[in-house]
Parts: structure tokens; sequence; C-alpha cells
């Protein structure tokens, strides 16, 4: 499977944050995404399943607080 760099800006704030959410995943930063992929797929499959399925036209929201 072939790799690209791709690369992105986190504040300070959230640093530590991801520092200690990558440390968990094994130290590894690419790990941590693929991880962080799977979940947010997850959540996004039932928000289209419920908007497909819906006869009236009802919003599924999902939040996710990012800072605490």
């Amino acid at each position: 499977m072939a790799s690209q760099t791709v690369r992105f800006t986190v504040s300070d704030e959230d640093r530590a944050r991801l520092d200690r959410l990558v440390e968990h995943f094994g130290g590894d930063r690419s790990a941590y995404l693929r991880a962080t992929l799977t979940v947010m797929e997850s959540l996004r499959r039932p928000a289209r399943s419920a908007k497909a399925s819906s006869a009236a036209s009802t919003s599924v929201d999902c939040h996710i607080r990012l800072r605490s």
C-alpha cells in the first residue's frame, strides 16, 4: 500500500491531547490517524442511514467535543 505524507497544524492547546492519544495507540501518529478514521466513519454511518431511511426530513446531529 502506498503512503503519502499529509501535513496539518495542531494548536498548542491540542498538542498535549494529541500526544497522549498517539501514545495510547502505540506512539505512532499514523496508527492513531487510522484508528481515528475508523471511529469517525462509524459515527458517520448511522447518521447517513438515518437520513436515508427517514420519510420526513429529520436531521441527525453528531456533536464531537474537540476542546475540554
